[in-house]
């Protein structure tokens, strides 16, 4: 199973705040066209853990979206009127509605380094910036958007000296970061984050392999 170094977490607290990435590039320097994934995502224990999570949850998601007397709670019947009304724009009118409704969720600490699932972010309306970058992801591939224009970054803030998660998606004009903190912004916008991994279920990529921690 792959091992990267990083991130398992976000707004955390590290023990050890005191950080370098050496030659990993920086958010802003962001392109889909970049090299050939590390290996398939299902080599990396946390995205087969949140794979398994959500085929068990599928049916009691599919069921809300289906009919609304099967959804749950509140929660679930906003996600429902989400993906009803994010059918019906265009795809960037799709990205600012999608954006806007996962970035009005609760954000939280993370309680440990498992990632929240789409049935669990939408039934609680609460996330870590993990959970919302994924909730993104998998509400674009909903709707349509392929896997090949989604990549989750996790990345390195030297600004804040923290763990952080966004969503990248290539659209026709060119590349957004779907961010829970800047917002919806072109790549160049985020000079402080280090990219150490990104992923999508196409596999993933490893942007900082000497990533090292300083003592």
């Amino acid at each position: 199973m792959l091992v990267l170094a990083g991130l398992v977490a976000c707004a955390t607290q590290p023990t050890n705040r005191s950080l370098v990435v050496r030659t990993a590039p920086k958010v802003s320097e962001f392109t889909f066209a970049s090299q050939a994934p590390l290996s398939g995502a299902d080599e990396f224990a946390p995205w087969t853990t949140l794979s398994t999570v959500n085929a068990g949850e599928t049916a009691a998601l599919e069921g809300c979206i289906t009919e609304r007397d099967h959804c749950e709670n509140s929660h679930l019947l906003r996600y429902r009127r989400l993906l009803e009304r994010a059918a019906q724009l265009e795809p960037l009118e799709q990205l600012d509605l999608v954006h806007a409704f996962f970035n009005s969720v609760e954000q939280t600490l993370p309680q440990d380094s498992s990632w929240a699932s789409l049935y669990q972010v939408a039934s609680t309306n609460t996330a870590d910036c993990k959970g919302i970058a994924l909730g993104k992801y998998f509400t674009l591939r909903r709707l349509g958007w392929s896997a090949e224009d989604l990549r989750v970054v996790m990345n390195w803030d030297d600004h804040e000296l923290d763990w952080h998660a966004l969503l990248a998606v290539r659209s026709g004009d060119g590349t957004y970061v779907l961010d829970s903190i800047l917002g919806l912004q072109r790549p160049r916008d985020f000079a402080y984050g280090y990219m150490v991994y990104s992923i999508s279920e196409i596999g993933i990529w490893d942007h900082a392999p000497d990533f090292v921690p300083v003592p």
